[in-house]
């Protein structure tokens, strides 16, 4: 009896053209592997978004306010709050963070 689980055996090349593909950044080589580029691509602008300060949409967040510690304005708008625009607390102080 034969095994049929292995009717497509992928080659030495086959594997080295993925590897290849992989390090050049070439995901898009099938209709499957684009659509999860494009979710990759959505999911990633998501998140550059959601690093950005909420008041100038301009420079990324950088300035947490205390006690709450909401992280929400960069340096420049940051020193404007007297509330924090999440929870609407009494800003006490602030902490300038970085993101590495």
């Amino acid at each position: 009896m034969e095994d049929d689980t292995n009717e497509n055996p992928l080659t030495g090349s086959d594997i080295l053209s993925t590897i290849f593909a992989i390090e050049n950044g070439d995901f898009s080589t099938n209709k499957t592997d684009t659509n999860q580029e494009d979710e990759f691509l959505q999911e990633n602008k998501r998140l550059k978004e959601q690093k950005l300060c909420r008041i100038c949409k301009e420079e990324d967040a950088n300035i947490a306010f205390l006690p709450c510690g909401h992280l929400l304005c960069c340096s420049d708008c940051a020193p404007a709050m007297r509330y924090c625009p999440s929870c609407q607390e009494y800003v006490r102080g602030t902490v300038k963070t970085w993101l590495v």
